[in-house]
C-alpha cells in the first residue's frame, strides 16, 4: 500500500471549505434583504474562490491518479480502473439524490416537475444531469437536483485520465501542449456553436487542471519551498496585471498557487493526530460537496429573515456547515455500503 499523502488531504479539506463558504456567500445575498451586508466574500484578490476550489479538486484528482497508477510499471487495466472510478462517484451521488428527494417530499414539495420526458432520468442515473442541465433540448430540462456540474465534468475527465497519465509519463511537454491547445480551441470555438455552458465548465478546459496535478506528481513528487514562492509569485503577477487571462484559465492559476504554496505549508504539519483527523475529514469531502448547496439554501430560507449583522450570519454559517457535514457523513455511510455491494457484484462478474 502506498504511503498516505497528508498534504493532499489538507488541500482537499481546504477546497471543500472554500466551496461551502462561496455558496453560503452567494446564497446569503439571494435569501436576504440586506444583500450588501453579507460578510463572506465570493472573490479574493480578484479570484472567484468557488471556481478556484473546483479547479483545485480537479488538480488533486489528477495528482492522486498519477500517484496511484501513473508511476507504476504495471499495465493499468482499463476495465478495473473505470469500474473503480464509477464506484467512487455514482453510489454516493445516488444516495445524496435519494435523500434530497425524500427531504423535498417530507417538506410537501415535488422533486419531479411535470412534463419532463422520463428518459431524461437516465442522465441522473449516470451523473450527467447537472452537467447537461443548461443545454436545452434534448437534454434539458431534466431531473437535476444536486451535485452541480462538477460530477459530469469529472466523469469525462476520468475517461481521459488513462491517456493523459500515459502521455505525462512518456512525453510530458508534448502532452501538456496538446491538452492546453485543445482547451484553448474548445474555449474559442465551442461557444460559436451556441452551447449554453460557460467555457470554465468544459471538460476540455478543466483537463488542464487535472494535467497540472499529474505533472506535479510526475515531475516534482513532493512540495518544495521554492515552488511555494513560485505559487505566491503567480498570484502576485496575475493580480498586478489585472487578471489578463480569461477566467477559465485564471481559476487554474489560482488553484495552481494553492497547490504549490498550500501543499508546501501543509506538508510541514508533523502531528500524526492532526494529519489523521484531517484524513478522516477529507474522506467526507465528496459527500459534503454533493449536499452542501441544498443544505445551505434550506438553512437560509428556513431562517427567512434579514441578516442583522455579522453575528447572525456567522451563526447561520455554522449551522449550515455543521448540517452539511452531518448530511455528508450520512451519505458516506450509506454510500459506502452501497459501494461495497456493487463492488462485490462487479468482482464476481469480472
Amino acid at each position: 500500500m502506498r504511503k498516505r499523502i497528508y498534504w493532499m488531504d489538507w488541500l482537499r479539506v481546504l477546497a471543500t471549505a472554500m466551496i461551502v463558504l462561496y455558496h453560503f456567500g452567494v446564497e446569503s445575498r439571494l435569501a436576504t434583504d440586506l444583500a450588501s451586508n453579507a460578510f463572506l466574500p465570493t472573490m479574493v484578490f480578484g479570484f472567484d474562490i468557488g471556481q478556484v476550489a473546483v479547479s483545485l479538486f480537479f488538480m488533486l484528482s489528477g495528482a492522486a491518479l498519477m500517484y496511484v497508477y501513473g508511476e507504476s510499471d504495471k499495465p493499468l487495466g482499463l476495465r478495473a480502473f473505470f469500474v473503480k472510478r464509477v464506484l467512487d462517484i455514482l453510489p454516493y451521488f445516488w444516495v445524496a439524490y435519494a435523500l434530497d428527494v425524500l427531504a423535498i417530499t417530507m417538506l410537501g414539495g415535488s422533486a419531479f416537475p411535470d412534463g419532463i420526458p422520463a428518459w431524461r432520468f437516465a442522465l441522473t442515473v449516470v451523473g450527467m444531469d447537472g452537467y447537461t442541465a443548461g443545454l436545452g433540448e434534448p437534454f434539458a430540462p431534466n431531473f437535476y437536483l444536486l451535485g452541480e456540474w462538477f460530477i459530469g465534468c469529472l466523469i469525462f475527465l476520468y475517461a481521459l485520465a488513462p491517456a493523459m497519465m500515459k502521455g505525462v509519463r512518456r512525453a510530458p511537454a508534448l502532452t501538456a501542449a496538446i491538452v492546453v491547445a485543445v482547451a484553448i480551441a474548445g474555449a474559442v470555438f465551442v461557444p460559436r456553436t451556441g452551447l449554453a455552458m460557460d467555457a470554465g465548465r468544459y471538460f476540455t478546459t478543466r483537463a488542464v487542471d487535472m494535467l497540472v496535478g499529474m505533472l506535479f506528481i510526475h515531475m516534482v513528487k513532493t512540495p518544495q519551498p521554492a515552488l511555494a514562492l513560485t505559487g505566491c509569485g503567480l498570484v502576485a503577477i496575475d493580480c498586478l496585471a489585472g487578471h489578463p487571462v480569461p477566467f477559465y484559465f485564471d481559476m487554474t492559476i489560482g488553484a495552481t498557487a494553492l497547490l504549490l504554496a498550500g501543499g508546501y505549508l501543509f506538508s510541514l504539519v508533523r502531528s500524526e493526530r492532526a494529519n489523521t483527523a484531517v484524513t478522516k475529514i477529507a474522506s467526507v469531502s465528496y459527500p459534503v460537496f454533493l449536499t452542501h448547496h441544498r443544505v445551505i439554501v434550506r438553512t437560509l430560507w428556513t431562517y427567512g429573515g434579514v441578516l442583522m449583522g455579522l453575528r447572525v450570519e456567522a451563526k447561520l454559517l455554522a449551522v449550515a456547515a455543521l448540517a452539511a457535514v452531518a448530511t455528508g457523513m450520512l451519505v458516506k455511510v450509506i454510500g459506502d455500503a452501497l459501494k461495497r455491494t456493487l463492488r462485490a457484484a462487479t468482482t464476481r462478474s469480472m
